[in-house]
C-alpha cells in the first residue's frame, strides 16, 4: 500500500515539473530564455527586438581601451575611426535555434557572434601609429626587445648571462589584427600584456648559442675586470676600475671592442680634474685693485695625449686568465692586484707653488708674485703680500709678432748669459728670466736709452715681446724672483 502511494507521489511530482517546463517553454516562445547572453550582453527576457535594439545601443558610441606591457595603455574611439557596427543577422539563427528543442529554467546559454562592422582602415592604422603604445611617451618608455645577453654585474663584479628581455616594442600589424577581432565582437577592453597576445609584440632574433655566449662571457670578463691605476702624486692615485669600463666594452666582429670615444671622454675628464691651466686666477695689483686672468701656462696639466695612449695600452695588455677567473670567484686584494695595471700621470707641467688636494686649483702662491703692467711699463715683485721691488720696464713693441703676451705663467729657468735668436737678429743678453716658452722673459737691454724713458716709450722703441731691463733692474730680477713663482702680465 506504501509504495503505490509512493508511486503516486512521484507521478504528480513529474507531472508538476513537466507542466513547469511546458509552461516556461510556452511562455518564452518569443523572447530569449533565463540567463542568456550574447556577446556578455544580457538579453533574459527579451524579445529578439528588444534584444538587436539592446545590442544595438551598446554598439552606438564605441570604444576600445588597450592594456599593454609596462602598463601602458591606449583608447580607441570609434568615431575617430568612422566605427560602425549592426546586429549580426546570425542573431536570428541563434534565437531559432534556441527554441527548437526544450529549455530548463535553469540553465544558462552563452552566444558569441561576429556582428557586422565597417571602419576606416587608413584612420585606424594612423590612431595606432601615433599611440603611446607605438610611440611611448616621457611616462611610458617604449623598450626594444633583447635576445639573451651578457652585461656587467655591479654586484657580482663580474660579467654574466642575462635571460632574454621582451620588451614593449609594438608589431603594428599583429596589433591590428587583435584590434580588429575586438572590433567584430564588440569588446570593449584588450589586454594585449598577456601571452595570447605576444604577436602583439616585436619579438628579438637570438644572435648566439649558448656555447658561444660563453666564450663571449669569458672574453668579456678577461677584457673587462681589470684596473688601471695612475699615480698623481706620492699617496693619490686616480683608478678607472671594472665599472667604469663596462660602460665602454661592446661586442664587434668577433671579439670585445673598446668604445675608443667613450675611453676618451673618461682620461679627458681624469685629465681635467687635475687642470688649472686657464682657470681664472685673481690677484692684487700694485694699486690694490683686484685683478683676475684666464690666460697663460701657469698651473697643472695632464698630457692628454700620453694619458689616452697608456690607457689604449692597458685595455690592450693581455691579462691572464687564471688571473680574470680567480678574481671573477673572489674579488679579494691579492686578486684586484693580479688584474691592476699601473702608470705614472704623464704631465705636460706641474711647476706649481704647491699642492692642495682638498682644492687642486689652489696651486699658487697670493703673497709671493711678480707683476707686469704693461700699461704702465712697470714691473712689481711681491714679497708676503707687498711691493717689495718695483723697476720700469720696457716690453713688445704693439705690432703684429712683437707684442707682449698676457697672462698668468711661471718662471721657467735663470741663465747668467743667453743668446736670444729671432728672425733678423741675434742678440746675447745677460741675466735671462724665462717667463714662457714662447721666448717671453725678463733681461738686461742696456742698448736702451734709459734716460729717455716713459710709459710710451714702449710703442717706438719696443722689445720683439721680452721684458727689458736696465744692468741693474735685471741683476735685481735675477736675484730675487725663484723657479715656478707666479708671474702676471696684464696691460
Amino acid at each position: 500500500m506504501k509504495r503505490k502511494y509512493l508511486y503516486i507521489g512521484l507521478a504528480v511530482l513529474v507531472a508538476i515539473l513537466v507542466g513547469i517546463i511546458a509552461y516556461y517553454n510556452i511562455a518564452n516562445k518569443d523572447r530569449w530564455y533565463n540567463n542568456t547572453t550574447i556577446n556578455g550582453i544580457d538579453v533574459s527576457g527579451l524579445t529578439l527586438q528588444q534584444s538587436k535594439d539592446k545590442i544595438q545601443k551598446s554598439l552606438d558610441g564605441y570604444t576600445l581601451t588597450i592594456k599593454g606591457r609596462n602598463n601602458g595603455t591606449m583608447t580607441i574611439d570609434g568615431d575617430d575611426i568612422n566605427y560602425k557596427a549592426t546586429v549580426s543577422k546570425k542573431i536570428e539563427n541563434a534565437f531559432s535555434d534556441a527554441h527548437k528543442g526544450i529549455s530548463f529554467p535553469f540553465k544558462s546559454y552563452s552566444y558569441s557572434l561576429v556582428h557586422d562592422v565597417t571602419y576606416n582602415a587608413s584612420k585606424l592604422a594612423n590612431v595606432i601609429k601615433k599611440s603611446e603604445l607605438v610611440k611611448g611617451s616621457k611616462t611610458y618608455k617604449v623598450r626594444a626587445p633583447r635576445p639573451v645577453y651578457i652585461a656587467y654585474s655591479t654586484s657580482k663584479k663580474s660579467y654574466q648571462v642575462n635571460d632574454a628581455e621582451p620588451g614593449n616594442t609594438i608589431d603594428t600589424d599583429g596589433l591590428t589584427k587583435a584590434v580588429v577581432k575586438s572590433f567584430k565582437s564588440v569588446s570593449k577592453t584588450l589586454d594585449i600584456s598577456t601571452s595570447k597576445y605576444n604577436s602583439c609584440y616585436k619579438t628579438a632574433k637570438e644572435t648566439a648559442s649558448r656555447s658561444e655566449l660563453q666564450n663571449r662571457l669569458a672574453a668579456y670578463n678577461n677584457k673587462g675586470l681589470r684596473y688601471i691605476t695612475w699615480t698623481i702624486a706620492e699617496g693619490h692615485t686616480e683608478t678607472m676600475t671594472p665599472d667604469d669600463i663596462a660602460k665602454m666594452l661592446y661586442w664587434a666582429n668577433g671579439k670585445v671592442a673598446v668604445n675608443d670615444e667613450k675611453l676618451q671622454a673618461y682620461v679627458e675628464k681624469l685629465c681635467l680634474k687635475y687642470k688649472t691651466v686657464g682657470q681664472k686666477r685673481t690677484y692684487t695689483s700694485h694699486t690694490g685693485k683686484k685683478l683676475s686672468t684666464t690666460e697663460g701656462d701657469y698651473g697643472w696639466r695632464v698630457d692628454y695625449a700620453k694619458a689616452i695612449a697608456q690607457a689604449r695600452q692597458a685595455m690592450n695588455k693581455a691579462i691572464p686568465q687564471d688571473s680574470t677567473d680567480a678574481y671573477v670567484k673572489d674579488q679579494s686584494e691579492d686578486n684586484i692586484k693580479a688584474v691592476t695595471l699601473k702608470y705614472d700621470i704623464p704631465w705636460y707641467s706641474k711647476s706649481t707653488y704647491k699642492i692642495n688636494w682638498n682644492n687642486f686649483k689652489d696651486d699658487w702662491d697670493q703673497k709671493n708674485y711678480t707683476e707686469v703692467d704693461l700699461g704702465a711699463q712697470m714691473v712689481y715683485v711681491f714679497r708676503n703680500g707687498k711691493v717689495a721691488y718695483s723697476t720700469p720696464c720696457i716690453s713688445g713693441k704693439p705690432v703684429p709678432g712683437r707684442k707682449t703676451t698676457t697672462g698668468a705663467f711661471f718662471i721657467k729657468e735663470h741663465q747668467m748669459n743667453r743668446t736670444l735668436i729671432g728672425e733678423n737678429y741675434q742678440t746675447p743678453v745677460k741675466y735671462w728670466v724665462r717667463i714662457t716658452w714662447t721666448g717671453t722673459g725678463f733681461h738686461a737691454a742696456p742698448w736702451q736709452s734709459w734716460g729717455s724713458w716713459s710709459p710710451s716709450y714702449y710703442k717706438s722703441r719696443g722689445s720683439h715681446g721680452c721684458i727689458n731691463l736696465s744692468m741693474g733692474s735685471a741683476a735685481k730680477m735675477y736675484s730675487i724672483t725663484k723657479y715656478g713663482e707666479m708671474v702676471f702680465m696684464h696691460y
